[in-house]
């Protein structure tokens, strides 16, 4: 990592230490010290739990965007454009939505899961078809489309308090946070990340192109099932874990290319998942600033659109 990069790591343990100390109920800390066990369930049970969740989440779409983006060479790629998480929406809204009740949030957890699952098996058996990545980007998108169209269905059918409990799910959170879907989602991005750090110079080839990548002896077929398989469960854990999270995936790599110089999937591999995770804490701290009244898709719109409209531009401009 580069002078640059580790910049990011600076502004995530600042946002760290900010979010384990400050909240509601005043310094969470010293109460620890001084062995209460509120302040102990605050600074692990809530404030380290959020925290965990929202950096692992953060690290994995972060990563997702900027391996599709590669894969693509489309600079608006990103983990929602496969449909893989409209498949989880639709396996949540068949849950909540569908009048399943007795489950809970292990219930909506699942469902996410398996409609993610679904729709990660149709792109599976469609990328080894169609080896043009243009002809798997058009189908994720009208897949999503697709799907979308069934979540809209089982909307107008379901009932007022149903309908509800699925509009809030939908704007995503990470209050929801448990231990068991914060480690799997952290355990699965680290992986991801590994598997991405190991393949960087397979990475570098793509960008030049496919013809020139597959002279240089690199396996199309590999690579596609990597990044389609990784990404799709990057954003399948993610969505589950905490609802549909906008933008995060799409704008952090724009943001490390524009904060550095260097191009390499060596230094933008994990330096993309240390922005990932401090954008998603800065996220958060917004929404708790807020005392829960904005939602975290409507904070991360306001602070990624603007990047994407520029990002956009500029590439217009150029051309």
């Amino acid at each position: 990592m580069t002078g640059r990069a580790w910049i990011w790591v600076a502004l995530w343990s600042a946002l760290v230490l900010s979010h384990l100390r400050f909240g509601e109920v005043g310094d969470a800390w010293r109460l620890a010290w001084e062995g209460e066990v509120l302040g102990r369930t605050i600074l692990w049970e809530l404030r380290g739990l959020r925290v965990a969740l929202a950096s692992a989440v953060g690290a994995g779409l972060a990563l997702g965007g900027l391996l599709l983006q590669t894969w693509f060479h489309n600079p608006l790629a990103g983990p929602s454009v496969l449909g893989i998480s409209s498949g989880a929406t639709l396996g949540v809204a068949a849950v909540v939505l569908g009048g399943i009740t007795g489950w809970g949030m292990a219930g909506a957890f699942s469902g996410a899961l398996l409609g993610s699952a679904a729709v990660m098996a149709v792109l599976w058996l469609v990328s080894s078809r169609y080896a043009n990545p243009v002809t798997l980007l058009v189908f994720g998108l009208m897949l999503g489309y697709v799907v979308g169209a069934l979540v809209t269905v089982l909307q107008v059918e379901a009932t007022k308090e149903a309908l509800q409990a699925f509009v809030f799910w939908g704007m995503g959170t990470f209050s929801r946070a448990t231990w068991v879907g914060a480690a799997a989602t952290a355990a699965l991005a680290l992986a991801a990340g590994a598997w991405a750090f190991r393949h960087w110079k397979v990475l570098d080839a793509w960008t030049l192109g496919a013809a020139t990548a597959t002279s240089m002896g690199v396996s199309e077929r590999r690579l596609r099932t990597g990044v389609v398989w990784w990404t799709g469960a990057l954003t399948a854990l993610a969505t589950a874990a905490c609802g549909p999270i906008a933008f995060l995936g799409v704008a952090t790599p724009h943001l490390v290319r524009m904060t550095q110089e260097g191009r390499s999937h060596r230094v933008m591999v994990p330096t993309v998942m240390w922005a990932g995770a401090a954008l998603a804490l800065l996220a958060d701290g917004v929404v708790r600033w807020s005392d829960g009244a904005w939602p975290l898709n409507a904070v991360l719109s306001i602070l990624a659109g603007p990047l994407l409209v520029y990002v956009l531009l500029r590439k217009t401009w150029a051309a």
